[in-house]
């Protein structure tokens, strides 16, 4: 894998999105503390709901990116995982070859929920 050179703003940014992720995690590691936060009908919806496509941001390295055998990583990936397995989640990863894609299938709701995204300028990619 090629190395990949950022500012220290992205760097600030990204190393801010893990710290939230690893935070949440770390919240997480308690089931009924997170169940209890979803209402009954919330939690009913969940369980007969079709499966959530969820496009991660294609090349967001740590939070989030596809690795060379296309398989999604990063700390947004760990965090999708466990809420998978604990919560019981269905949701399907739509790997999109860039961002502009990923905003491109959202506004044609072929996918559902976005992966690191913070509100910020225009952009081809997440910010």
């Amino acid at each position: 894998m090629d190395c990949v050179y950022i500012s220290k703003r992205e760097f600030r940014l990204r190393l801010r999105l893990w710290l939230l992720f690893a935070g949440l995690c770390l919240f997480l590691q308690s089931p009924p503390v997170f169940a209890d936060i979803l209402s009954p009908a919330e939690r009913q919806w969940l369980e007969n709901a079709p499966e959530i496509r969820f496009a991660p941001a294609p090349n967001y390295p740590p939070v989030e990116f596809f690795d060379e055998n296309d398989i999604y990583r990063g700390t947004t990936a760990d965090f999708v995982r466990y809420m998978r397995e604990q919560v019981g989640i269905n949701l399907k990863i739509v790997q999109l070859k860039d961002w502009n894609q990923v905003i491109e299938k959202s506004k044609a709701r072929e996918v559902d929920v976005w992966g690191g995204a913070l509100p910020g300028r225009r952009s081809a990619q997440p910010t």
